[in-house]
């Protein structure tokens, strides 16, 4: 439809349908999620089980239709819901460290590698709720009993409106194992080699094979 209201006719080869699935998911991303760079399923008082089984099959049928996947859903949170909370396993601590801000994740990251600084782990945790001492022995246990709480529990409301829809997807190799969704978590996150690689120049003449030079520099042929 154009800017009067009338019929305008086009071809999309998929770019129109890609750009209004990014807006939604962009829009999802910035008012029904909490996080950072992984982002979980935040309940509104305005979305009931309906509005967020329409979510879910937005999901199912972009990534069906197009292969598109929304990154920044949290890995640990998609497992939950593919195959249960209890493959929710230590290698989600990632994901948890990725949905916390960079400085606490640094916190969480030395401390799981022996080099725990008491006071600022009782910070992080102390956040989520954590109502135990944190020494070398239990940080992390803690921290996945913190995972678990945050990306599994919290959530469960969405899981449940979209385990179901989902189910549909596991027939894609993608989406059959735990290790295939982590592949396609790394696959579909947004790199400088990625986007450069899917750019494609097909120069039909000398003109257009010339570097872009500023107008006053140009040669006129």
């Amino acid at each position: 439809v154009d800017a009067n209201g009338n019929d305008e006719g086009g071809n999309d080869i998929g770019g129109v349908y890609r750009d209004a699935i990014s807006c939604l998911w962009q829009e999802f991303n910035d008012s029904s999620t909490l996080g950072e760079r992984e982002r979980v399923p935040s309940l509104r008082h305005d979305f009931q089980s309906n509005g967020w089984s329409a979510i879910g099959r937005i999901l199912a049928k972009g990534f069906l239709d197009i292969g598109y996947f929304p990154s920044m859903l949290s890995h640990a949170f998609i497992v939950s819901v593919l195959f249960g909370e209890n493959s929710v396993h230590e290698e989600t601590v990632q994901s948890f460290q990725n949905y916390i801000a960079k400085d606490e994740d640094y916190i969480v990251a030395e401390a799981l590698k022996g080099n725990l600084d008491v006071n600022e782990l009782i910070d992080v945790l102390d956040r989520f709720g954590c109502r135990k001492f944190p020494n070398q022995e239990n940080a992390r246990d803690l921290t996945l009993e913190v995972v678990h709480k945050e990306m599994v529990r919290k959530p469960q409301y969405v899981a449940d409106a979209w385990r179901e829809i989902l189910m549909t997807l596991k027939g894609k190799e993608q989406m059959a194992t735990i290790e295939g969704l982590s592949y396609l978590h790394q696959k579909v996150k947004p790199t400088k080699r990625k986007v450069l690689s899917m750019i494609q120049a097909d120069p039909q003449n000398n003109t257009e094979r010339l570097p872009s030079l500023p107008l006053n520099l140009q040669r006129l042929d």
